[in-house]
């Protein structure tokens, strides 16, 4: 009975979360969309819950994702614990289909900050179809960390971003990323225009990085600063990595032999999504439609 008590106590926090994640209209999206994260603090004052709850919350592969973000408080970036919500109806996260000639694709949700989130509402403003991998991922890079998914599984951390993934079936190939790989010839197959959104570390210069790739050779600038920071971190200098080599081991050059549709790069800086993710959000709606792609 006690046990019961406590399934039907959690069952009850989750659906009062999901409503405080519920859509609003945002002016500088002009649509409505549904909140990104809620802190943990709020969440434990406001519905009064233990420790032990919280971590309950996020158990296994849902909806919810813990994860340390970074936001800006007086002109500073600091980190912040917060519990993500995100829609899945897939085993690799979400596949959402529209009426629409524009596809989405993300297979960094799960390990970056805001991207996933960025995805959704960029495919709310053009009503894009949406494949969003929220599960699976190599440890989190950049200046996030995300949790509560992998714990000692395996699977969890098997790459969605590396095109040899896609070209050569691995030993240890989880189901989902075949599912992931079927929809995303399914999506390639029936849309006129596929977009793919990834994040890159550049603080100095941070600008969005927009490329058509059909007919024309991917631009290594993008790929030099996207990566930038991942080399770093491996204690490699970028000197002594051929930049091509890079460009061969990213899903995108995979993707690009594949479709025949028109494909299209997004490369937003970290930054910008930790300032104002709507204001990004919309600029970059903005420069897709001055492309004339919708």
């Amino acid at each position: 009975m006690e046990e019961f008590n406590k399934k039907k106590r959690l069952q009850l926090i989750r659906n009062q979360i999901k409503e405080a994640f519920r859509k609003k209209f945002v002016p500088e999206l002009g649509c409505e969309v549904r909140r990104g994260a809620l802190s943990i603090e709020a969440i434990k004052v406001s519905l009064e819950i233990s420790d032990d709850e919280l971590i309950k919350l996020a158990e296994g592969k849902n909806e919810f994702n813990y994860r340390r973000i970074s936001i800006f408080v007086n002109h500073k970036i600091v980190f912040k614990f917060c519990l993500e919500y995100r829609e899945c109806n897939t085993l690799y996260g979400l596949f959402h289909k529209k009426e629409s000639n524009i596809g989405i694709v993300s297979a960094e949700s799960h390990n970056k900050q805001s991207i996933g989130y960025f995805a959704y509402c960029l495919s709310e403003m053009l009503q894009a179809s949406l494949m969003s991998n929220e599960f699976f991922g190599e440890e989190a890079v950049f200046i996030d960390e995300t949790f509560a998914d992998k714990g000692v599984d395996l699977e969890g951390t098997y790459n969605f971003s590396n095109a040899h993934n896609y070209e050569t079936e691995q030993p240890n190939e989880p189901y989902a990323f075949g599912l992931w790989k079927k929809h995303l010839h399914k999506m390639m197959s029936e849309k006129q225009t596929i977009i793919i959104v990834d994040t890159h570390n550049e603080f100095e210069n941070p600008e969005i990085k927009f490329n058509i790739l059909n007919n024309v050779a991917i631009d290594e600038t993008n790929f030099a600063i996207a990566y930038k920071y991942e080399l770093k971190r491996k204690n490699v200098e970028e000197n002594n990595i051929r930049l091509s080599q890079v460009i061969d081991n990213h899903y995108l050059n995979y993707i690009k032999k594949e479709c025949s549709s028109t494909l299209v790069y997004v490369s937003i800086p970290q930054i910008l999504l930790i300032k104002n993710i709507f204001a990004t959000t919309a600029a970059t709606c903005n420069i897709i439609k001055s492309k004339c792609l919708v």
